[in-house]
């Protein structure tokens, strides 16, 4: 068997010196309006993210929008983002 090879986009150069990549999935059902919606599960990749960490925090999607917007260096967030929770234990 084949040993597995690294994703060219995570194991580029560019990618290694300040990269951020969010993988979200929503699993939840029409039914399930806890805290707004379920359970989401998210992925963080970055050179720069703590590794392995996993949190107990409550985000929302706007948390999400928010954490991309500070990636790419903009610091006034639109609507919610503004005063949703920052993602910044995972860094």
């Amino acid at each position: 068997m084949a040993a597995a090879q690294p994703c060219a986009l995570i194991s580029s150069s560019t990618f290694q010196k300040d990269g951020l990549l969010v993988i979200v999935f929503d699993e939840a059902e029409t039914s399930d309006s806890t805290d707004g919606g379920g359970h989401v599960a998210a992925l963080i990749v970055s050179p720069k993210a703590k590794q392995g960490h996993q949190s107990k925090a409550l985000y929302q999607h706007q948390s999400t929008l928010r954490l991309i917007l500070q990636g790419l260096g903009i610091q006034t967030y639109p609507a919610a983002a503004s005063t949703a929770p920052d993602m910044g234990e995972f860094f």
